[in-house]
């Protein structure tokens, strides 16, 4: 399954009809631990996970319907969730351990 660049509402609320169960990571491009991780997350993209990347800095709308409509918070970047039956729940992890998280899921 594709890694997806997520720019819009719209769009992000049809990859999310289309899919099952998938990660939603929020970061930013001036962030260097997303950064690292967009790098790992890319390995995957021939996978059968799908992975919808949001820049927070590119679209102020799609900020505002995560975080308020769908309540998906942040204190800090990047931060990852998995969107599986219907339901996002935040998953702890980091560059470091992204990987084993993943695989775990």
């Amino acid at each position: 399954m594709p890694v997806i660049h997520i720019k819009t509402v719209d769009e992000f609320k049809n990859r999310l009809q289309k899919v099952e169960n998938c990660i939603v990571k929020f970061g930013a491009k001036w962030c260097g631990p997303c950064v690292a991780m967009d790098k790992i997350i890319e390995t995957y993209s021939n996978s059968n996970i799908t992975i919808l990347i949001i820049d927070i800095d590119t679209n102020d709308d799609l900020n505002s319907y995560t975080q308020d409509e769908l309540n998906l918070k942040f204190k800090s970047i990047p931060t990852v969730y998995q969107y599986k039956n219907r339901k996002f729940n935040k998953i702890n992890c980091n560059v470091t351990n992204f990987n084993e998280v993943i695989k775990s899921l």
